[in-house]
């Protein structure tokens, strides 16, 4: 149903994610070399020199939850496991990122450091979920005052 706001709210985490998949995570310089790193891989000066396969998969989970919750609004409590799950996603994503810069960071003596939109964008996308989350039960609740009245 397109006019409730929890859509707006879900379709805004979808459209976070994918910005998250699309742009730079993290960039880095060491020695006169920037690397960079996206959801699916590190490069040095634009050559391609590993491939993350831990952040896309994750990445995509968490897109796919919102979208996927759009479509169910008839079944609410599902819409909340499906948000909830999401936010795992979220927050399982922003541990692999943590996880790839700890692992690669100590090996370089780090320069300069630059965090883009592809970390950023998926914290607007938990607070979006979280957003969508309170308006499904608040629809919920308004449910039940409604079948206790008849």
């Amino acid at each position: 149903m397109l006019q409730r706001v929890q859509t707006v709210f879900l379709l805004g985490a979808f459209g976070c994610m994918v910005a998250a998949m699309l742009t730079m995570v993290i960039a880095f310089s060491s020695n006169g070399i920037t690397y960079e790193m996206t959801a699916c891989v590190w490069s040095a000066n634009g050559q391609t020199t590993a491939q993350v396969w831990g952040l896309p998969v994750l990445g995509t989970l968490a897109m796919l939850l919102p979208l996927i919750a759009v479509f169910l609004y008839k079944k609410r409590k599902s819409q909340i496991r499906l948000a909830v799950t999401g936010i795992l996603a979220i927050i399982a994503y922003y541990a692999a990122v943590v996880f790839a810069i700890y692992g690669i960071a100590p090996a370089f003596d780090i320069t300069v450091l630059r965090v883009g939109a592809g970390a950023v964008a998926p914290l607007a996308a938990l607070a979006l979920n979280g957003l969508a989350i309170r308006r499904i039960r608040h629809d919920e609740a308004l449910i039940r005052s409604l079948n206790r009245l008849r």
